[in-house]
C-alpha cells in the first residue's frame, strides 16, 4: 500500500515517513526523562534567544541533568 503510486500520489509525505521510521529512535525508559527533555528543551530555547551561548546553556542543561540523576541514584555523590 505504501509503494502504491495513487497513495503517494495523494499522500506524497509517506515515502519519507517510511525512510524515517527505520531511523526513529525512543525516548530513555527514565522516569527522569521528562525533566531532562525539559532542561535540554530550556538550553535549546536560551541559545536560540541568544540568552546564552549554545555551549553555555547546554553546560548548565548538563549539571541540571548530572544533579537530578545523582539525586535519584544514578550517580555516586
Amino acid at each position: 500500500m505504501l509503494e502504491d503510486a495513487e497513495v503517494i500520489k495523494a499522500r506524497p509525505e509517506f515515502p519519507a515517513i517510511v525512510a524515517s521510521i527505520g531511523k526513529a529512535k525512543t525516548e530513555p525508559n527514565l522516569p527522569e526523562w521528562p525533566r531532562i527533555h525539559e532542561f535540554v528543551s530550556d538550553a535549546i530555547s536560551k541559545a536560540l534567544a541568544l540568552e546564552k551561548t549554545p555551549e553555555e546553556a547546554l553546560q548548565e542543561a548538563d549539571k541540571k541533568t548530572k544533579v537530578l540523576l545523582t539525586e535519584r541514584g544514578y550517580y555516586k555523590k
